[in-house]
């Protein structure tokens, strides 16, 4: 398993209205420390769903210690 996370349905669509995800402990991903992201959805005319904001955040290091 490589993210853990929580997200968001909308109750009517079962849309995803936001997504957290983060890498787990258990993932062993080379010069990657930390890595998060988080989208959020907007229903644009009642109609189609789509990506109304992306934060990434991560951490990465090429030395150990």
């Amino acid at each position: 398993m490589a993210f853990a996370g929580e997200m968001y349905i909308h109750d009517s669509t079962f849309a995803i209205k936001r997504i957290d995800l983060n890498f787990s402990i258990e993932a062993n991903i080379n010069f990657v420390r930390s890595f998060w992201i988080r989208m959020d959805y907007d229903w644009i005319n009642r109609e189609y769903w789509f990506a109304k904001e992306i934060t990434v955040l991560a951490d990465f290091t090429v030395v150990e210690n």
